[in-house]
């Protein structure tokens, strides 16, 4: 929760328990008077009685409005109980310069080979890569600007990270030199557009591949590649079980949507389909049942591709 939010919380909790601390109703008195004459002298005894039935449960809601104000604070604060409120313990780092506390008897084991900076660099370089590695099971892509958030290290710095990762053939990188992003090169997107890439260079001059792009600030595609004389929309679907006729004709539709923005080019569009999670046998029959589908499109040609994830594996190795 940001800060600016948790401040704006405790003002309404603290403002609500003022309200109800001092704005109460007023309280309801009945007075009873009896009367009494002793020796010539007359005697009223009155007895005042307070019904403040509502004015207690506005304390309650103010004592726990107060407590929800100082709650919300608890990891700043250190707290980890208030009332009956309970949550995750704090974990902290240690205090240095604690003593240390034997855990046996007997000599220290001393290390015969002393870590030097570059044991260390490499170390920590090895901890960034796994860090950036993991961040993708919570992002499609990266740029540098996530990671230096990420890891809160310089700009240049997770450049060069992300640099090492692509050279390692972890990562790879589009958009270059503008809006570079980077995803992992064994993505199922990736894969799928490799096999796709692989079977138009067998029959087209590719001269320009682009992944991940944005067409007119409205579309995503997955891939655009440019050849001498056309050029191919790729859009990978990845499908785990069954597909209806009605949803490949809706992705057929958003398919020649997009090209239909390339008025001036010779355009062509390329579903590829990856059916994931089934035996070898369903596979094959998925397939060929996907392959099987007519359709009709406006002037704009559109192929459909299936691959299955054995066909997935194989290009991976």
């Amino acid at each position: 929760m940001k800060v600016v939010v948790k401040v704006l919380i405790s003002i309404l909790f603290v403002a609500l328990s003022f309200t109800c601390f001092f704005f109460q109703p007023p309280s309801i008195v009945r007075t009873t008077t009896t009367s009494d004459t002793i020796a010539g002298s007359e005697h009223t005894v009155s007895e005042s009685i307070e019904t403040n039935g509502f004015s207690k449960m506005l304390d309650i809601v103010g004592l726990g409005a107060l407590v929800l104000s100082i709650w919300i604070w608890r990891k700043e604060l250190g707290i980890t109980k208030v009332g009956p409120l309970s949550g995750e313990p704090s974990v902290t780092q240690q205090e240095p310069g604690a003593p240390i506390i034997p855990s046996s008897q007997g000599e220290a084991v001393s290390i015969d080979a002393e870590p030097t900076y570059a044991d260390m660099e490499k170390h920590e370089l090895k901890l960034r890569k796994d860090y950036v590695t993991n961040l993708f099971e919570r992002y499609h892509s990266l740029n540098v600007s996530m990671v230096a958030h990420e890891l809160r290290i310089m700009r240049e710095a997770a450049k060069y990270l992300l640099f090492v990762l692509q050279k390692e053939g972890k990562l790879r990188a589009d958009g270059f030199p503008k809006s570079t992003i980077y995803t992992k090169a064994d993505s199922v997107e990736n894969r799928t557009i490799d096999l796709v890439t692989r079977d138009i260079e067998r029959t087209h001059r590719l001269l320009q591949e682009r992944r991940f792009v944005r067409i007119s600030h409205r579309y995503e595609v997955d891939a655009l590649l440019k050849c001498e004389e056309i050029e191919f929309i790729v859009e990978v679907k990845i499908i785990k079980g069954d597909v209806k006729q009605p949803t490949l004709e809706r992705w057929i539709t958003q398919i020649t949507s997009i090209a239909a923005e390339f008025s001036s080019v010779r355009i062509a569009c390329i579903l590829a389909i990856v059916i994931l999670g089934l035996t070898r046998s369903e596979e094959e029959e998925q397939k060929n049942r996907l392959t099987s589908y007519s359709y009709e499109t406006d002037q704009i040609p559109v192929r459909t591709v299936v691959y299955t994830e054995t066909d997935i594996s194989e290009q991976a190795t």
